[in-house]
């Protein structure tokens, strides 16, 4: 099993802009983006998952993205008296 805070850091550039991700190499200058690094290190250490060195730029990547959708998701205006309907139907 690969220890993932071992792995050497790599940063994405561009990986909330919506831009093309590209992998560099030492730290961030991008303080959410080294913070996603340090998160995905963690999650991959705490649930035990080999996370090799050559997947850590990708996995970042793909955090950062679904980071902004779920940023989406959560400013929808709702309005105040929504219901919950009491059965999913399709």
């Amino acid at each position: 099993m690969t220890d993932a805070t071992s792995a050497p850091s790599g940063a994405i550039s561009g990986a909330t802009s919506g831009a093309a991700s590209e992998p560099t190499s030492g730290p961030t200058s991008d303080p959410a983006t080294a913070d996603l690094g340090q998160l995905v290190d963690l999650m991959a250490q705490t649930l035990q998952i080999p996370l090799h060195p050559e997947h850590r730029p990708g996995v970042i990547a793909n955090y950062a993205r679904n980071t902004e959708i779920a940023q989406l998701v959560m400013e929808f205006p709702l309005p105040e008296m929504q219901e919950m309907g009491p059965i999913f139907q399709p």
